[in-house]
């Protein structure tokens, strides 16, 4: 999936405050409202969601419904399983939230949402996790035992920091290599001679684990020292380069509070997908709810979407 760039999403931020009757758009001297906008991506094709094993082509209009009312019905259900959510659970979940990325409110405000609607995301993420580990405990103890029998899952493998260049052709190589052997850092010679997007950055690839590279260059590598580069490599049609800027060893987690708490939830919702069937209460609570949708197409579309995809399979 692309990643939209930090103009894109304010660009998106501005579209989704538009009233009905503001212009987004002059084509030729024409102008096009919101209102038309609005009605257009609602039933824009294209636009899918997974059920189990398949995407599925819905409007997202309907998706937009879909997940508006699945978070209603969540916490509906966590309020009948007497499951409570404090403020002050919520505020803690934010606070963590923005200590592992102090960027995340800052991003969800730039794409046009309110630190309201953040704090209800958390209040819907909190009762799912609730939810699905209802009844089930996991101790201290529990948790050491799993980090001391499966040392493998919390090793991180080795990695290196790695620049690149990748050239087309013959020339370009002996370009390279003679921009290298003039004293020209490799940085600024990727910058300068790479192909690759890299060269924007010159050339960094950032840290990567030994697990995500290919043979060929983890073979070529496991023979360099931290400052040395590789020969040239085939790589999609091209040759590259590549120099080992640092080499990360293999090193074992510590079983920090952070690691705790996520070994912990993660060991609560593998218990808990074994003994809460949450699907079959979110249909029940669905099937006794009283829906009503305005817009007829997506009412009868809602219906079968319903029908065919969120109730139990027949035997």
């Amino acid at each position: 999936m692309k990643r939209f760039g930090i103009w894109a999403l304010l660009a998106l931020a501005c579209l989704a405050t538009a009233q009905k009757d503001d212009t987004i758009v002059t084509i030729n001297g024409k102008e096009i409202k919101a209102d038309e906008y609005y009605k257009e991506m609602e039933f824009l094709p294209g636009v899918g969601k997974r059920i189990e094993n398949t995407i599925i082509e819905f409007p997202p209009g309907l998706l937009a419904l879909d997940k508006i009312i699945t978070d209603r019905l969540t916490l509906q259900l966590a309020e009948e399983k007497g499951i409570k959510i404090s403020d002050a659970e919520i505020q803690d979940e934010r606070t963590r939230l923005i200590g592992e990325d102090p960027q995340v409110l800052k991003v969800w405000l730039e794409g046009g949402r309110t630190e309201e609607q953040f704090l209800y995301s958390l209040r819907v993420g909190i009762a799912k996790f609730k939810i699905q580990t209802f009844g089930i405990t996991v101790t201290d103890q529990e948790v050491k035992q799993h980090y001391d029998t499966y040392p493998s899952r919390f090793t991180s493998p080795k990695r290196y920091a790695l620049r690149v260049i990748v050239v087309e052709t013959e020339e370009q190589k002996k370009s390279v290599e003679a921009d290298l052997k003039s004293g020209k850092t490799f940085g600024d010679v990727a910058e300068a001679r790479s192909e690759d997007v890299s060269k924007l950055n010159k050339g960094s690839m950032g840290v990567l684990p030994v697990t995500s590279l290919g043979e060929d260059l983890k073979a070529a590598l496991g023979k360099l020292k931290e400052g040395e580069r590789t020969e040239w490599l085939p790589a999609f049609g091209l040759e590259a380069m590549f120099l080992v800027e640092k080499i990360l060893p293999e090193a074992k987690l510590p079983l920090d509070d952070k690691l705790k708490r996520d070994l912990r939830r993660s060991l609560m919702l593998d218990r808990g997908r074994v003994k809460n069937d949450v699907n079959a209460e979110m249909r029940k609570i669905r099937t006794k709810a009283n829906i009503k949708i305005t817009n007829p197409e997506f009412a009868a579309a809602y219906e079968a979407y319903i029908k065919r995809y969120l109730e139990p399979a027949q035997p």
